[in-house]
């Protein structure tokens, strides 16, 4: 009698990646004077809104490609996506946190804690779709290599950003880099 819908799984997906998107530019404020430190402070906070743009731009991304392949949506699968989308929609706090506290552990353990989960869930549903599909072809084993990337770099973002807090930004255009690079040749290939 009830079946579960993949159009408005798409749309709510959708429609938090769009709103996550939306909450982190407000984020940015608009400099009172246009003094060095200010200037300053605008800089740095349009860096780490670009990197988080990247990051959702790429959990976006690809979530595309991974629910472009189901027919069907079970339960078990809505459930897991809609904790992947509550650990991506926490990505404007910890921006935000970020912003105001750069060098912090506590922010940075705080803001690589959300990327880990995400990336977590993430590589969760690669392996549930994966285990659902009839047809597992070399495109979708190389998705699920793509986020295990990220899981293992996130591991990296807690302990090194843990012990050494502005290294974290530059770990994670890394991941983000390393990431894109292996799919793009892997997919040359």
């Amino acid at each position: 009698m009830f079946k579960n819908s993949k159009s408005r799984l798409d749309a709510i997906s959708d429609g938090i990646f769009a709103v996550v998107l939306t909450i982190m530019v407000l984020n940015i404020k608009v400099p009172e004077s246009v003094s060095a430190t200010s200037i300053h402070q605008l800089i740095k906070e349009i860096i780490i809104y670009l990197i988080s743009v990247d990051v959702v731009s790429q959990y976006w991304f690809f979530h595309q490609e991974m629910f472009n392949s189901i027919k069907e949506v079970k339960s078990h699968l809505m459930i897991l996506n809609m904790c992947f989308l509550t650990t991506v929609s926490l990505i404007p706090f910890a921006t935000a946190w970020l912003n105001n506290n750069l060098f912090s552990k506590i922010t940075v353990i705080t803001f690589a804690l959300i990327l880990t989960s995400a990336n977590f869930f993430q590589y969760l549903l690669f392996r549930l779709i994966l285990i659902d599909s009839t047809q597992i072809n070399k495109h979708d084993l190389e998705e699920k290599r793509s986020a295990l990337i990220m899981l293992i770099s996130s591991f990296g973002y807690l302990l090194i950003g843990g012990i050494y807090p502005p290294s974290l930004l530059i770990l994670v255009i890394l991941s983000l880099f390393i990431r894109s690079t292996v799919a793009f040749i892997l997919r040359k290939v």
